[in-house]
Formats: C-alpha cells, structure tokens, sequence
C-alpha cells in the first residue's frame, strides 16, 4: 500500500526535535508496509512568527524541501500557510455552497424537501468555516441573493414574492429557509 499524501504537522520545539519525529514517522510507516511518500511532502518552520526555510532529512536520504511563502496546505478543508487566506476561502467555499444548491434543486423535490436538504447538507458547507473564515454581512448577504437566483431559476420561488417569505418558517407562510449570519 502506498501512503500518496500524509501531511506532518508538529508542535517540534527544535530542528532535532522535529528531525526526531520525523525519523519516527517514517519508521513506523516501513514497520506496517508502506512507503513514506516523502517526495510530495514538504515542512513548514515558523519561528517567532518568521516563516523559515528549513529542509528534513529522513533516514532513506529523502529530504523533504521547506515551503515557500505562496505555498499553502489544506488542513480541515481550509487552505492555509502562515495565515488562513480568507478571500481564497470564501471564494471556495461560496461556490461549493452554490454547487451543492444546483445538486439539490435538479433532484426534482417537492413540497419542504428541498428547504431541508438546503438547510442541512448545502448550508453545512457554510457554517463548518463560521469560526474561521471571516465573512461580512455582505458577503452572506451576496451568497444569498445568488441563492434566490438559483432558486427562480429552477422555479422554486416565484419572481414577485417577498425574498423574505424564504426565511420565513412554514407555520408563518415561508419557505423555512436557514437565513445565514456570523
């Protein structure tokens, strides 16, 4: 079995100390059978808050090579490198939301269906990066206006009813749509 991706993210003290785990690393890895696949890899050293180009060696002469300022890594799904780059982010994310929203709709629900899967598996993308990524109310309320676009055009909601009755709950006349703010 071969490991193609495995990211190495440590809290070394120390150059040794992260050469350390490292060589730990890599020789569990040979002890279960797989190969370390080291050439896609690569380190990140921040001291002081000073990105460093430092690169690790393991015990088969395979280095690792330092990142640069422009690369960045994915951890958690979100993009990252010395900061989390917010713009790229929201970016991503705003049409993962939209994507998922087309997804929904072309499935052809009916009745409160689409507002609930809309609410939980389209929204979820948005609220997994709430704590994280920066948004203001004008980016939500960007996402939203889209999000009626799409939902006239796929002959959800009608031209001339209220934006707002979307949010509204069922028992009150709307749509129960999850109305989104930070």
């Amino acid at each position: 079995m071969i490991l193609n991706y495995m990211q190495l993210q440590t809290t070394g003290t120390s150059t040794a100390h992260s050469q350390e785990l490292l060589r730990l690393t890599h020789a569990f890895s040979r002890y279960i059978k797989m190969i370390f696949g080291i050439e896609k890899d690569k380190t990140l050293c921040i001291a002081k808050g000073k990105l460093e180009m430092r690169n690790f060696t393991t015990e088969d002469d395979d280095t690792m090579e330092a990142m640069n300022e422009d690369d960045m890594y994915r951890y958690l799904d979100h993009m990252q490198a010395k900061q989390i780059k917010h713009v790229r982010m929201k970016q991503k994310l705003g049409e993962e939301y939209l994507k998922r929203t087309k997804s929904v709709l072309n499935t052809k629900f009916n009745g409160k269906n689409p507002i609930k899967t809309i609410n939980t598996f389209v929204t979820a993308v948005l609220t997994f990066g709430f704590g994280i990524v920066k948004w203001t109310p004008t980016d939500l309320e960007n996402l939203q206006t889209k999000m009626r676009m799409l939902l006239l055009r796929y002959r959800f909601h009608h031209p001339c009813a209220a934006k707002e009755r979307l949010t509204l709950a069922w028992q009150m006349g709307g749509r129960g749509l999850i109305y989104l703010t930070t």
